[in-house]
């Protein structure tokens, strides 16, 4: 295994799968893929346009770090 795709979506479970993934990826001396999707890009969460994302990336990425 070289790399791992690892899908978040910023619930409450992100951090820990983020967190087992990077474990994984270390054992393994894989390469972490960090991934978000949405199904609806305008709804009202998860909004291309809401600024709120990208604080909630940036506070994961310190949580992880």
């Amino acid at each position: 295994m070289d790399t791992i795709l690892c899908a978040v979506d910023f619930s409450p479970f992100t951090v820990q799968t983020v967190r087992m993934g990077a474990r994984l990826a270390e054992r393994c001396g894989a390469r972490l893929v960090l991934f978000h999707a949405v199904a609806f890009p305008i709804d009202g969460i998860f909004g291309s346009d809401r600024p709120e994302r990208d604080i909630k990336a940036r506070r994961l990425t310190r949580e992880i770090g």
